[in-house]
């Protein structure tokens, strides 16, 4: 070895993608958690006669709002994401024919998974946490206003980066 050559192997770099999956599962039940504990805070502090914003532009703009009853489905896809990130994502995979270690592979995609959703969580948790003050008219969008295009540009840059990653180590 040179110096400052590490020597890494297969093994070394799958155990610190199982422990970053496994990381990133565990953030994101904690986040899940939070924001579903904080959703039914709010919720009780909302107007009855709140218009809930449902769908968000580019910039965080409120597009279209829904009565106060619909507040509780963020809470839910909090749930269901907390619960659905206990599934192993890739264990019933069918690996790709290009494919030359099938582990590797799945690691990567599962790191991806694991990383996407937790990613979802947040930006979900800051939904819950900034909808009430647009319901109150206390302000007229997401804060920061680049919010949206900054999840978006994570997701697409995590889904090339798992792309690069899983052709060059783990194809031929």
């Amino acid at each position: 070895l040179k110096p400052f050559q590490v020597r890494t192997s297969i093994n070394s770099s799958k155990i610190m993608g199982k422990q970053l999956s496994t990381l990133l599962v565990a953030g994101n039940a904690v986040v899940d958690i939070c924001a579903v504990l904080r959703a039914l805070y709010h919720y009780r502090s909302l107007p009855s006669d709140a218009q809930i914003p449902m769908k968000f532009g580019l910039f965080g703009e409120v597009l279209w709002s829904k009565p106060k009853p619909w507040y509780l489905l963020f809470p839910g896809i909090c749930a269901f994401m907390g619960v659905a990130a206990l599934k192993d994502p890739v264990a019933d995979a069918v690996v790709p024919g290009w494919v030359t270690n099938p582990d590797l592979y799945k690691d990567i995609m599962r790191t991806l998974s694991s990383s996407t959703l937790f990613a979802t969580s947040l930006m979900m948790a800051t939904i819950i946490e900034e909808v009430p003050a647009i319901a109150r008219k206390e302000q007229t969008s997401l804060l920061p206003q680049n919010l949206t295009i900054c999840f978006l540009a994570f997701i697409c840059g995590g889904m090339g980066t798992a792309y690069m990653a899983a052709r060059t180590l783990a194809g031929r």
